[in-house]
């Protein structure tokens, strides 16, 4: 597969977990004659990063299999709501003069 840019390791941070993914740069007009590579490469957990004009447009990544688990709690203290939160809007709100 023709890599312009090359392999490249990225750090991809998810709730303080570090995962090492793989990148592999592409051209858009390389993309018929290595879709089946690239494919692989994905399943293996790896990311395409296709390129028009020498210009990154768009990130192919693979699907996460097990979505995060929930932690009642987790933002415990660190949402406020204010007193007037349902408090009716000034009528300049509405009609865009404030």
């Amino acid at each position: 597969m023709p890599k312009r840019g090359g392999r490249k390791l990225r750090l991809i941070r998810f709730n303080e977990v570090i995962q090492v993914m793989n990148t592999k740069t592409l051209d858009i007009s390389d993309l018929p004659a290595h879709l089946e590579e690239m494919v692989e490469s994905i399943t293996a957990g790896g990311e395409v990063l296709i390129e028009k004009d020498e210009k990154p447009f768009a990130r192919i990544t693979p699907v996460p299999q097990h979505p995060q688990e929930r932690v009642p709690g987790f933002a415990r203290g660190k949402i406020h709501i204010g007193q007037d939160f349902d408090a009716p809007l000034p009528d300049d709100f509405w009609l865009g003069t404030g």
